[in-house]
């Protein structure tokens, strides 16, 4: 892992057993997410493109909230099932297991993720 620019999820500095390993804001902070995936200006590479509604999405793609409508992404779902069209996503704060992916936000982002290796993660996990 260490300093390189391909590790945007978690960043152990290099110093094994100091205690100085941190995660990155791509990886916990739901807006930082969003915009590392598509536009990740870093490695030149768009991993996920914005679509226009739920039923555009598949299996492995994200959906951003923002709970007061202020332009901030608040939090991040990952869509593990699709129904009857619809998806559902799990997603972690309050552990959530296959939910129906309207959360009644003032704002709701779709994302189609198009980057081989995300998709994979998520599958494994």
């Amino acid at each position: 892992m260490g300093g390189s620019a391909y590790v945007w999820w978690y960043n152990t500095k290099g110093t094994s057993g100091t205690g100085d390993d941190a995660w990155t804001y791509s990886w916990s902070v739901a807006h930082d997410q969003a915009y590392h995936l598509c536009r990740n200006n870093e490695t030149d590479e768009h991993r996920g493109t914005y679509v226009a509604k739920a039923t555009d999405l598949q299996l492995g793609d994200s959906i951003y909230y923002d709970f007061d409508g202020d332009g901030i992404l608040d939090h991040s779902a990952i869509v593990v099932e699709i129904k009857n069209g619809q998806p559902y996503v799990n997603y972690h704060t309050n552990d959530t297991y296959h939910r129906y992916w309207d959360l009644g936000t003032k704002t709701t982002r779709f994302l189609h993720v198009t980057d081989f290796y995300w998709i994979n993660y998520i599958h494994a996990h």
